[in-house]
């Protein structure tokens, strides 16, 4: 019988131990996402002096769902689709080819384009025009002035 107990004690000290480690596993995943969300707040206040009610503004290569509302406009979705591809084939002429924006971009006189980095990169060693302006782990804000 004492065997018995000790074996089932040593068992539920290795059930908690195991649920702790479960928790802090889980809370560090929480925490990560709470803290990307907050440095889309600082990327959009960095931004915002950039943007006036005519800026053009554009999400290229990824879709930044939570800077949309942060600044209170919508931006022009270049060269993605992900989870809105059903609707952009619905709609094709909100669909916006990289080949497009870098057109509408070299034209223009302002905009801001938030890119995913590693496209930035690639653009920005090819010589695309532009100025970051502001970044996080998941998005570079580049401005056309």
């Amino acid at each position: 019988m004492k065997g018995t107990r000790s074996a089932e004690a040593g068992s539920a000290l290795i059930e908690f131990a195991g649920s702790l480690i479960l928790l802090a596993v889980m809370f560090s995943g929480i925490f990560e996402i709470g803290y990307s969300f907050y440095t889309y707040g600082e990327l959009v206040s960095a931004v915002r002096p950039f943007i006036g009610a005519y800026t053009p503004l554009y999400s290229v290569g990824q879709n930044r769902e939570t800077v949309s509302p942060y600044l209170g406009r919508t931006l022009q979705l270049a060269g993605y689709e992900g989870e809105l591809q059903f609707g952009l084939r619905e709609e094709p002429q909100r669909r916006m080819t990289l080949e497009q924006f870098a057109s509408r971009w070299s034209a223009a006189d302002q905009g801001v384009a938030f890119f995913d980095p590693q496209l930035w990169d690639s653009w920005r060693r090819r010589g695309f025009p532009g100025r970051v302006i502001a970044a996080d782990n998941y998005t570079v804000a580049v401005s056309r002035l």
